[in-house]
């Protein structure tokens, strides 16, 4: 391989890394608003959620905020409350999320 060669692909490969790092950084979000903790009880939220037999979503509290794993999906989302039982995923705020309950009060499903 000639030296030119072998110079451009070190070039080339440079020049997809700062592309990386840029769109990397582009993506990431900063939000103006901190995720406030309302939950008076948050074990009662916790539970896996069978939405349908592919899909279940897992909610936890992780660090005193309720999360929510989807079997399609790796990432943890962090739920913020929109109102009593009602939560969105911070990141994607177009995801929305209902807890519903029994006739006694318990939560029994998610949807």
């Amino acid at each position: 391989m000639s030296n030119n060669k072998r110079y451009s692909n070190i070039i080339i490969s440079t020049e997809v890394i700062i592309l990386a790092i840029v769109l990397i950084l582009l993506g990431c979000k900063q939000f103006d608003r901190p995720i406030e903790n309302t939950l008076d009880n948050p074990s009662e939220y916790i539970g896996r959620y069978a939405l349908d037999t592919d899909l279940v979503l897992e909610v936890k509290v992780e660090s005193g905020l309720l999360t929510l794993l989807p079997s399609f999906w790796h990432a943890t989302q962090i739920l913020d409350s929109i109102d009593k039982d009602s939560y969105q995923a911070f990141l994607h705020p177009q995801m929305k999320f209902e807890f519903k309950r029994d006739s006694i009060g318990q939560i029994n499903s998610l949807i």
